[in-house]
């Protein structure tokens, strides 16, 4: 067996053992172009050796690169073990991957983590739930006032008894209901309705 073949059949050998160890040893056999010889293209290389698409490759890459930064706060042991975990932290800043990281792993034991709790975490930590303040604001009076204004054809008051139709079903909060009285007291002084 020559050199070249050596150095692939050694490297192939990681790509078995792991995502991370595979997105290393991919890149390494694509920048030394050692496939070439016996399959031509790095396209061919994935698809005949290994079954990958270009976009599999890619996502083992950024499963690697997530691997990287998650090994700079300790533990090998506690890295993301699959590519479905790695994906889950994969479009989060690495300060955000960390935080997210810590949490799971301070929240599951590594046999429990899957990538459905990785992206629970995710959700609870960078996308809490927003508090929805109640409007101290009078709904009635708004009613009132769009019924008066009702009939006047106008495609502003159309367009302002929908939207306020809709916060009221979404629950907008009292932020919404004080931009929309003052808007509303603002368009009646304007159009002396």
């Amino acid at each position: 067996m020559n050199e070249i073949q050596n150095q692939l059949s050694l490297l192939e050998k990681q790509v078995e053992s792991g995502f991370s160890n595979a997105a290393n040893a991919l890149r390494e056999i694509k920048e030394s172009k050692i496939y070439k010889k016996q399959y031509g293209t790095w396209e061919n290389y994935l698809k005949d050796r290994w079954g990958y698409s270009e976009t599999k490759y890619y996502e083992l890459l950024q499963g690697f690169r997530v691997n990287e930064n998650l090994n700079s706060i300790g533990n090998s042991d506690t890295l993301p073990k699959n590519i479905g975990q790695a994906r889950e932290l994969s479009t989060l800043e690495p300060a955000q991957q960390v935080e997210v990281w810590e949490a799971v792993t301070e929240k599951y034991e590594p046999k429990e983590i899957t990538a459905t709790k990785i992206k629970e975490v995710r959700q609870e930590i960078l996308e809490p739930e927003v508090e929805v303040i109640e409007s101290n604001s009078n709904h009635v009076d708004y009613e009132k006032r769009f019924d008066l204004m009702e009939d006047t054809g106008d495609d502003v008051v159309e367009m302002m008894q929908t939207i306020y139709h809709e916060s009221i079903k979404l629950k907008a909060g009292k932020k919404f209901s004080d931009w929309l009285e003052s808007y509303l007291n603002y368009y009646i002084k304007q159009t002396k309705l």
